[in-house]
């Protein structure tokens, strides 16, 4: 980006006619930016909550395995582990 505003703006600023200017807009109309497309948008929407729904499902697992593992293994080498 810094070149185009230190060498190529001011280049067409000092070269390009009102006509020319006009023609640069109206090729840039046409060429929505997908980060402000409300159909990206949706699908994003779809994609985050779809992703958060999975993520809510896994995490009771996630939570009741992690302490049966820690109780399994209290209970085979006692409350405090490994006897040393």
């Amino acid at each position: 980006m810094a070149t185009e505003e230190k060498l190529l703006l001011p280049l067409a600023s000092r070269h390009l006619l009102p006509q020319d200017w006009a023609d640069v807009a109206s090729a840039f109309e046409s060429h929505a930016d997908p980060r402000f497309d409300i159909e990206a948008e949706q699908s994003f929407d779809r994609v985050f909550t779809r992703l958060m729904n999975l993520a809510a499902a896994a995490a009771p697992r996630a939570r009741l395995s992690r302490p049966a593992a820690l109780s399994e293994r209290r209970g085979r080498d006692g409350p405090r582990g490994p006897a040393r």
